[in-house]
């Protein structure tokens, strides 16, 4: 039972005993026996209705998000989802893929575009470097012949009896440029450049305009990216606000505590993502996921809403049942055995209604 819950409860307890006994007194004063009206007000005004209604979704929610990849879903992120109104993202696994990808070909002759692209990818496919993976991806494989391998990113052969070799770029200096950028050689003379970078999600850019409209407010974080590159990722994703060189948790704690949650990638292999909502003491507000990225996090706030909206529903069920049953219980109609029948098919309800809820709005809902 979480924190909040637990005043709550209490205040339930307390109106169903004062109706009780408010039902109890008013019957002795007319001249008729009081105690069984009043404790078929006590059971047809339980408050376990209520908590059914927001514990009984819970468990049927996890199930459905172990389906799509959500292995923890805190009790109370419901609560904690409407204070959220900025989330501070770890650029890296989040927003990119952890492999890189070509983002600018710059020959020094327009004319020569796909043969530096030809010879510059045929000769990486015989390197396992990550940034000769990225430029092998430009050409088919080629017949590169003598390829050796050497430090900083540096190789160097033949592709069809031509002598190819490319290598870190020293005009760019480190950390003033975007990505890492190589200069390749073909028959001993420079053709161009090329430059690599993080590959960013495709789906980025939308997951992000999506919490936009939501009413959150992406602030991107990279401790491994410099500002050109961390520049060029927030332009691409359309997110103006960005910190590099230092951790989410440092950016969070700058910002209002309840208002502020954090996603970042967890694990030895960055390989599960986790999203901590602003929470009170006490509250499990954290959402887990098995795949990091943006979109799977987006995934786990839409089950958050429903979560929501079936416990909402549920107790407005909860309500109604007391609101019909206690009159009949306290004038009489109801008997303590059929009070007992109803609280029971009453709990029932509210318990289904609160998973169907659950079931029937599984896929994406609208806003809340």
């Amino acid at each position: 039972m979480s924190v909040p819950t637990i005043p709550l409860f209490s205040g339930l307890v307390a109106a169903d005993v004062v109706a009780s006994g408010a039902t109890w007194w008013g019957s002795e004063l007319v001249g008729r026996e009081g105690l069984a009206p009043a404790i078929a007000v006590l059971l047809v005004a339980s408050p376990l209705g209520f908590l059914v209604a927001r514990y009984a979704p819970l468990p049927v929610s996890r199930r459905l998000g172990r389906r799509s990849g959500v292995s923890h879903l805190g009790a109370s992120a419901d609560l904690a989802l409407p204070r959220l109104r900025q989330l501070v993202i770890e650029v890296e696994h989040v927003l990119t893929t952890g492999r890189l990808v070509v983002v600018d070909v710059a020959p020094l002759d327009v004319q020569h575009k796909h043969d530096l692209r030809w010879f510059a990818g045929a000769l990486a496919h015989g390197s396992t470097d990550p940034v000769a993976r990225a430029i092998a991806r430009l050409a088919g494989p080629g017949r590169p012949t003598g390829v050796s391998q050497g430090p900083a990113h540096e190789l160097q052969g033949a592709v069809d009896r031509h002598p190819v070799r490319f290598g870190l770029n020293g005009e760019a200096a480190v950390g003033e440029a975007v990505g890492t950028t190589v200069r390749v050689d073909v028959d001993l003379r420079p053709m161009g450049h090329i430059t690599v970078a993080d590959e960013v999600r495709k789906t980025a850019a939308r997951c992000l305009s999506t919490l936009q409209k939501e009413g959150i407010e992406p602030i991107l974080v990279s401790t491994t990216l410099n500002k050109p590159e961390l520049m060029r990722v927030s332009e691409q994703v359309g997110v103006s606000q960005f910190h590099t060189g230092t951790d989410v948790s440092t950016v969070a704690a700058s910002l209002p505590q309840d208002s502020t949650g954090v996603l970042r990638a967890v694990g030895a292999s960055d390989r599960a993502g986790e999203t901590t909502l602003p929470g009170e003491s006490g509250e499990d507000t954290v959402v887990r996921c098995a795949d990091p990225s943006i979109e799977s996090a987006l995934e786990s706030i839409r089950l958050i809403r429903t979560l929501r909206r079936s416990r909402r529903v549920a107790r407005v069920c909860a309500a109604a049942f007391i609101v019909v049953a206690v009159p009949l219980a306290a004038t009489g109609i109801l008997s303590p055995a059929y009070a007992a029948v109803a609280a029971t098919v009453g709990l029932l309800l509210v318990g289904a209604v609160a998973c169907s809820m659950v079931l029937m709005h599984s896929s994406p809902p609208a806003e809340d």
